[in-house]
């Protein structure tokens, strides 16, 4: 049986989801990383109520520990060419197409939502895949004949800790945040991981082989620090 759930708004916290769960032993407190939705998870035979008053318990721990939340408006850029554009309607959904994402919603003050921000944020995922998928296909070909390697398969994953990697069956995995990068970077990235189908490590040897490519790999690899494989609007605009 599905989980159920009710909403709350509260003075004190916000809006709460209280959820029950069968599996559930004790209340439980998170936030969605996504939305910024404050939720508890209970035992099914608790009153929702109970749920509401132990996210207010803790208050403190919420107001300490809330995550900052995207907020989207018509005309914010994601990635490199998808424009963000809001139409007003009674269903509230996403479209992605080549270089655009439709959003309707009811009303402009629902954009702030946590379930309108889940939905749009779940688009700029699918939109930045489709410009990671487009930009690594066109780099590889180069790469491959540079560096005479080819990945066995190559994947695009929506990856926050890392920007690639390279596994011991000569599988290559790319971030679709790799579209929110300039050029030099997302060209670094890439011969990051074709030097790894010869080096699996990093030892000297592997970074040779980076360097034999790309000559001021060191300075590309500095600037890299300074970006975060997440969803950031606006990078090119």
């Amino acid at each position: 049986m599905a989980a159920s759930k009710k909403l709350f708004e509260s003075k004190l916290v916000g809006q709460v989801d209280v959820t029950k769960n069968k599996k559930s032993k004790s209340l439980r407190l998170k936030f969605d990383k996504t939305n910024g939705q404050l939720t508890v998870t209970q035992p099914s035979w608790l009153p929702y109520e109970a749920g509401l008053k132990f996210a207010e318990s803790r208050q403190d721990w919420v107001v300490k520990n809330r995550p900052q939340v995207l907020a989207f408006r018509s005309n914010d850029m994601i990635g490199r060419r998808h424009v963000l554009s809001v139409c007003f309607q009674p269903k509230t959904k996403a479209v992605v197409s080549k270089s655009k994402i439709t959003v309707s919603a009811p009303n402009e003050a629902l954009l702030d939502q946590p379930d309108t921000i889940n939905i749009i944020t779940k688009a700029c995922y699918r939109a930045l895949k489709i410009e990671t998928e487009a930009l690594v296909e066109a780099r590889i070909q180069v790469v491959s004949k540079l560096m005479n390697a080819t990945p066995t398969n190559l994947h695009i994953r929506r990856t926050h800790s890392r920007w690639g990697s390279c596994n011991s069956k000569q599988e290559i995995s790319f971030s679709i945040f790799l579209a929110q990068l300039p050029d030099e970077l997302v060209d670094y990235v890439i011969v990051h991981e074709f030097a790894h189908l010869e080096h699996l490590n990093h030892s000297s040897q592997f970074w040779q082989r980076v360097e034999s490519v790309i000559p001021n790999y060191k300075k590309l690899r500095l600037q890299l620090k300074d970006h975060s494989p997440a969803l950031k609007p606006n990078v090119f605009a």
